[in-house]
């Protein structure tokens, strides 16, 4: 078995391969069609390329292997435009004249909001790039799987690491959509939890695609925190962190970047990067240092010639988990396919992700760290700290919500 693909391996009860050997995909057996929504134009644009190359990565991957059940998998890639109305314009597209059999995408939280509302009434899998936490909470349902992290995760885990530094006197900012409010909101009530002494003394709720930040930045020097929580996401977390450090905040107060260490968000910062502060992603190239992410970013690296960022091997990663349960359900039906998700475990390049039945979220860990350098001089997350999912996650009884309901 080759090296590719032993590292894309899938465990449930017993050790066992993505694809059997024996299931060679036959040219006369109609392509399993999955549809893709990638921000390929928009606000977050900057992560829509990698989230083609992930999709582009597995499926390649997966057919080479023989396909799912002796089929060749398909991947239709469509521009969301980072926008709810194309988004679901698309959605409707894809599911009534391209058939596929599962949706994934799209990163932007309103509009994946949206589509969850139609995959549910088309009764159609659906996978969600995006973290806002509604995935999981009142749009939770059977047709619903997210498989990367989400809001709860990554900032109640920065909760932990701003708890453990005993930081109390926090200003935050985010953009004002779904996703930027879920991050604050669960990094800032979580915080308080664990250090009921937080005080909150100033938010700034900027619009999506923000270019002028100054204003913001100004208040916050202006209501002296100890610390600063940055909810923004993708070009607007690059924007904020250059003026941020062209009017000195950066020198007056501790920074924690929800999603500050993306591979694409530090590329794009390079000596700009905000070193010596604390941020997180979703994924991490250089974390943890296991045989199977070393081989995913050689993997990635030779067919793309650049690094995975989060995005990446998050939607790389959700469709080896649908080419598993179809595996597993021995049909390509998507009922069959949903009752083969829950539970299932998967072995990601960033470590063990488990499909929790509950709330159809991926159960996995998150990491934090401080910004630093790498041997060649380029910014990279360094001192990692890994907080678990039992430390962070959000309780079964607080999630699932839609799911419930059922």
């Amino acid at each position: 078995m080759s090296a590719a693909r032993n590292a894309a391996v899938l465990i449930v009860a017993v050790l066992a391969p993505i694809i059997s050997a024996s299931s060679l995909a036959s040219a006369e057996s109609p392509a399993i069609k999955i549809g893709v929504l990638a921000p390929l134009s928009g606000v977050l644009a900057i992560v829509g390329e990698r989230i083609s190359q992930g999709v582009t990565l597995a499926v390649d991957e997966i057919n080479a292997g023989g396909g799912i059940l002796g089929r060749k998998v398909e991947a239709i890639i469509r521009d969301d435009e980072t926008n709810p109305d194309s988004a679901v314009r698309l959605t409707r597209r894809l599911v009534q004249q391209e058939s596929v059999l599962a949706l994934f995408g799209p990163y932007h939280g309103g509009a994946a909001i949206a589509v969850s509302n139609e995959a549910k009434k088309m009764k159609t899998l659906f996978f969600p790039w995006a973290a806002t936490e509604e995935m999981n909470t009142t749009n939770c349902g059977r047709y619903v799987w997210r498989v990367g992290g989400n809001a709860q995760q990554t900032s109640r885990s920065g909760s932990v690491i701003a708890e453990r530094l005993g930081l109390t006197k926090w200003a935050t900012i985010s953009s004002d959509y779904s996703y930027g409010r879920s991050v604050v909101n669960q990094f800032t009530g979580y915080l308080k939890e664990l250090q009921p002494q937080t005080n909150l003394i100033y938010q700034g709720w900027p619009k999506l695609g923000e270019e002028d930040y100054s204003p913001y930045i100004s208040n916050i020097s202006k209501a002296k925190p100890e610390a600063v929580f940055i909810g923004l996401f993708g070009a607007d977390v690059v924007k904020f962190l250059r003026q941020a450090r062209a009017f000195g905040l950066l020198d007056q107060v501790k920074v924690f970047t929800d999603s500050g260490a993306n591979q694409v968000v530090l590329d794009a910062l390079g000596e700009e990067a905000p070193f010596g502060h604390w941020a997180s992603a979703r994924y991490l190239p250089n974390f943890p240092d296991t045989a199977a992410n070393r081989d995913f970013v050689r993997r990635f690296h030779e067919r793309f010639k650049v690094l995975p960022d989060m995005s990446a091997e998050e939607a790389y990663a959700a469709v080896i988990v649908f080419a598993e349960a179809a595996r597993r359900a021995g049909v390509a039906d998507k009922e069959k396919i949903i009752d083969s998700l829950s539970a299932l475990a998967y072995n990601s390049p960033k470590g063990w992700v488990v499909m929790r039945p509950s709330d159809h979220q991926g159960w996995q860990s998150s990491f934090w760290g401080v910004v630093g350098k790498s041997e060649s001089g380029a910014p990279i997350l360094t001192k990692v700290q890994t907080i678990s999912p039992i430390q962070a996650e959000f309780p079964d009884e607080r999630s699932g919500q839609g799911c419930r309901q059922n």
